[in-house]
């Protein structure tokens, strides 16, 4: 679980959304950061961009055409095997290279609490986030904003286990749960605790639903120089036909990819080549809005969302000590619906013995092929 490294990359614009406008705004980062002692840091991060005027997906004010918010502003520290963090920061999960699948940096920064375990190979992990609230309905109170909101929380863990240096593995669980009134509890914070039996659970004897999502990835590196990546997510797979609501496709989504440096023996070359696919309504939910996979309006997982597929092969290579040229192809297909529309529903109108199936993307689908010539 990785801290971005490449926040100004272009690609981090979410689905739908231009990166920057018809003219050229200024944008500026304070960053400043503070080592206590040999073990402890405090780092903060403030931005104010003109750029985020083109990004409707943007939740603050505007002032004199600026835009602006604390992007990190954390709590960082190490006691023995202990690791710890306490505040604002970005969250990457996977060994995606174009994206991640279960959280990415394209989400806004999450106000979290996170605490590592570090014994050897292994690697444990536990968070806990809070997102932004859902209004309920549209009664607003001058100076004291919406009456009826559904708070929102997410809780996670993860174990990543290195087999020497030629693998690394990783399991995930994350859930999002919330509702009026509701607020961390105990039984997600636990971070041993299995989320998914836990919502069956209270769900069925409480009445208190929550969308728990689980991943696996895998990085190999074969030979020196070659890496064979893998990320698989499951947000919700039906097993039994008893029923209408059983004819639900599933919910999932994987990526492949490789990557090899200096091909054929040429220094400074690399070939990267991956492939994403997201099922429509993976992301989404039918009831309980307040449980999509969203964060002040971008997606929490892939930046592209869901009811996509995307093929992209990159090459770049060092043409002199200075000069750095990449070319990439990419053909990405992506249907209609998203992580913010309406929960299709078209599987209830059939039955158990018709069955039902649909296309993939699902609906209406743009297609798109671009290739791209860059050089710094």
């Amino acid at each position: 679980m990785n801290q971005s490294k490449g926040l100004e990359d272009p690609r981090l614009i979410p689905y739908g959304v231009l990166n920057g406008g018809s003219r050229l705004r200024e944008g500026l980062r304070s960053k400043i950061s503070a080592g206590i002692g040999d073990n402890l840091t405090l780092y903060h991060t403030l931005r104010f961009d003109r750029n985020m005027k083109d990004d409707p997906t943007y939740v603050g004010k505007f002032f004199m055409g600026f835009a602006g918010f604390t992007e990190q502003a954390y709590l960082q520290g190490r006691t023995g095997r202990f690791q710890y963090k306490v505040g604002r920061d970005f969250i990457a999960i996977g060994p995606g290279k174009s994206g991640n699948l279960l959280i990415s940096d394209n989400a806004r920064p999450f106000d979290q609490y996170r605490i590592d375990f570090v014994a050897g190979p292994i690697r444990f992990s536990a968070f806990g986030i809070q997102l932004d609230d859902v209004a309920l309905d549209s009664v607003i109170v001058r100076g004291q904003g919406p009456m009826n909101t559904a708070r929102r929380f997410i809780n996670g863990h993860r174990m990543d286990v290195k087999f020497g240096s030629w693998a690394n593995v990783g399991f995930s669980e994350i859930v999002i749960y919330g509702g009026v009134q509701r607020s961390f509890e105990l039984a997600y914070v636990n971070p041993v605790n299995f989320y998914h039996g836990v919502t069956l659970n209270d769900e069925e004897a409480l009445g208190r639903p929550a969308n728990t999502f689980g991943s696996l990835d895998v990085d190999l590196f074969p030979s020196k120089n070659l890496e064979i990546f893998a990320e698989f997510l499951v947000d919700d797979v039906k097993i039994e036909r008893a029923n209408s609501s059983d004819l639900e496709p599933n919910r999932l989504a994987y990526m492949l990819g490789i990557q090899y440096a200096n091909p054929f023996r040429i220094d400074g070359v690399r070939i990267r080549a991956d492939y994403t696919h997201v099922a429509n309504r993976t992301y989404n939910v039918l009831f309980n809005p307040w449980e999509k996979h969203l964060h002040r309006n971008r997606p929490i997982g892939h930046f592209l969302g869901n009811n996509f597929d995307r093929f992209q092969i990159e090459a770049s290579g060092w043409m002199t000590r200075d000069l750095q040229v990449s070319t990439r192809y990419e053909r990405l297909r992506q249907g209609e619906d998203n992580i913010a529309s309406a929960y299709n529903t078209d599987y209830l109108s059939t039955t158990v013995s018709q069955g039902y199936s649909e296309n993939f993307p699902f609906g209406t689908i743009q297609t798109s092929d671009v290739l791209n010539l860059s050089a710094s």
